[in-house]
């Protein structure tokens, strides 16, 4: 049994993502909660404590960076990560805004991580 009372929440409408960073992750021994959505996502926050969020940007609802600044309304202190298949300016910049502290492209090299 774990000794982590906080978690890793991981949010991607994708399942086999949720699954592959999850698979990487479990090694450390933390706990990981995972959301399908944004909206599930801020769900699990209220009632888990989060010490880092990975977080997909394009979702259907909200997005991650929207995403990224609601978590940051409920948890300030938590690190939020971004995975993205957009190298996109716009995005990088809504995300870098919502208070994303890490961006990192899709396919994903989870040795940076």
């Amino acid at each position: 049994m774990s000794n982590f009372k906080e978690h890793i929440l991981l949010v991607d409408d994708e399942k086999e993502i949720v699954d592959l960073v999850e698979e990487f992750l479990s090694s450390l021994g933390v706990p990981i909660l995972k959301a399908y959505s944004g909206e599930e996502a801020l769900i699990l926050l209220d009632s888990n404590a989060v010490f880092l969020a990975v977080t997909d940007f394009r979702m259907p609802g909200i997005n991650g960076a929207e995403f990224a600044k609601a978590a940051r309304q409920k948890c300030p202190r938590m690190s939020i990560l971004l995975l993205t298949g957009q190298e996109d300016a716009k995005v990088l910049s809504e995300s870098m805004k919502a208070g994303i502290q890490e961006i990192y492209l899709k396919p994903l090299d989870y040795s940076k991580l």
